[in-house]
Formats: C-alpha cells, sequence, structure tokens
C-alpha cells in the first residue's frame, strides 16, 4: 500500500494516494490550475453538479474545507501529487 506524508500548516499526515479516484485526480488537477468549477464541468464535457460532487468528495478525503486548502496541502507534499502521474 502507498502512502504521501503531505504536511499542512506545520502538521503531516499520511494520506493513501489511491483514496482518489482517476476522476478526483483530474479534478484537482483542474483545481491546482486555477479553472472554476463550469471551466472544470466543460472540459471534462460533465455537469457543473458533477464537478461539485467529486470537489466535495476530494475535500472529504484530503480533510479540507476548501480549494486553496487541497491545494496547499498537496503543494506541500508534491511527492504525493507526481506520483499520480507516474
Amino acid at each position: 500500500m502507498s502512502f504521501a506524508v503531505i504536511g499542512l500548516r506545520g502538521r503531516s499526515s499520511r494520506v493513501r494516494v489511491e483514496v482518489l479516484t482517476n476522476r478526483e485526480k483530474l479534478v484537482f488537477q483542474a483545481l491546482r490550475d486555477g479553472l472554476t468549477a463550469l471551466e472544470t464541468a466543460k472540459a471534462l464535457g460533465v455537469s457543473i453538479n458533477t464537478i461539485k460532487f467529486h470537489r466535495k468528495n476530494l475535500y472529504s478525503k484530503l480533510g479540507v474545507g476548501s480549494r486553496l486548502d487541497a491545494v496547499r496541502r498537496f503543494d506541500a507534499g508534491e511527492e504525493a501529487y507526481s506520483s499520480w502521474h507516474a
């Protein structure tokens, strides 16, 4: 089982990289790129409600409450993010 250590405001936690679905990974990339929910929905060919659903699940799995916190969390542990694209 693969784990990544991710720091958030001086704390660290372990998050299983596998907990994110492929779609959640795409939604995360869109968050990181600064796309809005509507832009993400158009890019992925789904409804805005589908993007909101994926964001909600993504935030829950990461233990964060916002787009900024999600991006900060993974920018602090870049190795976790880069392992998604291996």
